[in-house]
């Protein structure tokens, strides 16, 4: 995957998710994290990689209508969105449940596919052929080597 396809994608949900910014603001903490696409969008291991740190529930699922809008252009055939496991919640992790949730409806539609990675991350792959091994959860050729 090139360094190209890379930077075409994190402009990309770069400027679609800016329309999130100016909503994020009117969260309570705001003034202390708020969510910005300089600081909570990026590139990570060749995956366009996605924050949902410091938005509520009702932001992160317009992320995910964002994506699902975008997700078909995407260079790298694939995301990932930050959920967090829900430490600094008050009782279960709202996030996970809701973006999961949100994902698994717009991807099934569109043939993608979902699988939830480390560290509460969730990555869609909206195209197998193009989505590095690490996004696919796929083995690589050197595993087969040494089996």
């Amino acid at each position: 995957m090139s360094k190209a396809s890379h930077a075409a994608d994190l402009r990309c949900l770069s400027e679609a998710l800016s329309q999130i910014e100016p909503k994020a603001d009117k969260l309570p903490w705001a003034a202390e994290r708020p969510w910005r696409t300089q600081t909570h969008v990026w590139v990570e291991s060749g995956i366009p990689t996605i924050d949902l740190h410091d938005l509520g529930p009702a932001l992160a699922k317009a992320v995910v209508e964002i994506l699902a809008a975008q997700g078909s252009t995407l260079k790298t055939g694939a995301a990932c969105l930050i959920t967090g496991r829900g430490r600094h919640s008050i009782g279960r992790a709202v996030l996970p449940q809701v973006v999961g949730d949100a994902l698994q409806d717009v991807a099934q539609p569109r043939g993608w596919r979902v699988r939830h990675g480390a560290a509460g991350r969730i990555i869609v792959i909206t195209n197998e052929r193009l989505a590095p091994r690490g996004a696919t959860g796929a083995l690589g050729p050197g595993f087969w080597v040494g089996v």
